[in-house]
C-alpha cells in the first residue's frame, strides 16, 4: 500500500465519521454533461472513487449498468444507506476485481487529485485493462504550470500538464480537454476534466 493510498483511507474515513460528505448539485452536473456532449445513455459505467454515491442519482437514471468502487468502507456504508439498490464494491488498493474490457465509460472525478504521479500510473494501467476498446475515461486533475508536483496540506496534489500528457502517451491513451470545470475549494487552482481514449 502506498503512503498516499493509506493517507486517503484515513482522510475519507474521518470525513464519514464527521458526516461532512457533501453532495453535488445534480442539476449542475447534468448541465456539465450536456455542455460537454458526453453521452452516457445505454452505457456501462464504472464510478471509480464513488464515495457516498454523490453522482449516483444521475448515472442510475441514464446508464445501462452502474458499478462503483471506493477504498473506504465507511463512505460505502453511507452510500448503501442512501441507495440500497446500488451496485458497488470496496477495493483494498489499486487492483479492481473486474474482468477485462467490462466498461464503456469510467468516471474518475477528483480521485487523481489526491495522488502522486506514480500512483496515478498504476491506477490508469488497471482502468485501461477494464475499459472497452472503444471506451472513454473521464478524469480530473489539478494542473499548474507554475508549480512542481506538490502535496498540499489537505491531501491534494497539483500536477504539471506536461508530466500528465507524457504519462498518457506512455500508457497508450489519446487525450482531449473538454473544459475547465471550477476552482477547487480553498485553492487558486482549477480542476481540469480530461477525456482519455485508447
Amino acid at each position: 500500500m502506498t503512503l498516499a493510498l493509506e493517507e486517503n483511507k484515513k482522510y475519507w474515513k474521518q470525513f464519514s465519521q464527521e458526516d461532512r460528505m457533501c453532495g453535488i448539485d445534480i442539476n449542475l452536473f447534468e448541465k456539465l454533461i450536456e455542455d460537454l456532449f458526453i453521452n452516457f445513455k445505454n452505457k456501462s459505467i464504472l464510478d471509480f472513487g464513488c464515495g457516498t454515491g454523490r453522482i449516483y442519482p444521475f448515472f442510475s437514471k441514464i446508464c445501462k449498468d452502474y458499478f462503483g468502487v471506493d477504498i473506504t468502507q465507511e463512505v460505502l456504508n453511507l452510500f448503501k444507506a442512501k441507495y440500497p439498490s446500488a451496485k458497488f464494491s470496496l477495493i483494498e488498493g489499486f487492483d479492481i476485481p473486474i474482468n477485462d474490457e467490462s466498461f464503456d465509460v469510467i468516471w474518475c472525478w477528483s480521485v487523481f487529485t489526491h495522488y502522486p504521479i506514480e500512483d496515478i500510473e498504476e491506477m490508469l494501467k488497471e482502468l485501461k485493462r477494464i475499459l472497452k476498446k472503444d471506451g472513454k475515461i473521464y478524469c480530473s486533475f489539478i494542473i499548474s504550470e507554475n508549480l512542481e508536483e506538490d502535496y498540499q496540506e489537505v491531501g491534494f496534489f497539483t500536477h504539471r500538464q506536461q508530466k500528465i500528457e507524457e504519462l498518457f502517451t506512455k500508457l497508450g491513451f489519446k487525450l482531449r480537454y473538454p473544459k475547465i470545470i471550477f476552482p477547487t475549494e480553498g485553492f487558486m487552482l482549477k480542476q481540469t476534466l480530461m477525456e482519455l481514449r485508447l
